[in-house]
């Protein structure tokens, strides 16, 4: 998957997940514009969608439970209406 350069978006950032490799949970801070819904999605290496949810705009940041995902690489980002954040490399390890 590719994403959109955040300098052409001043409505949706990202950050680099936490811990990053992880084996179980990782924290995913993001800022999206008040009043937007955004959505967290979660690629895999082949760019299969492996993971979609509904965030909450006012948290800032997002746990994600990684235990039901294979080791391996994947690929993160948010989009909120027609704005994208660039996607960001997360690594799974056992």
């Amino acid at each position: 998957p590719t994403g959109i350069d955040e300098s052409a978006s001043s409505t949706v950032s990202i950050s680099q997940n936490t811990p990053n490799p992880t084996n179980d949970y990782t924290f995913i801070n993001y800022s999206v514009a008040k009043g937007e819904k955004a959505i967290l999605r979660l690629y895999n290496n082949l760019g299969q969608l492996m993971y979609s949810e509904n965030i909450d705009v006012n948290a800032k940041n997002y746990l994600l439970n990684t235990t039901n995902l294979a080791q391996g690489v994947y690929y993160y980002n948010i989009a909120s209406g027609e704005k994208m954040s660039k996607s960001l490399r997360l690594t799974i390890v056992r």
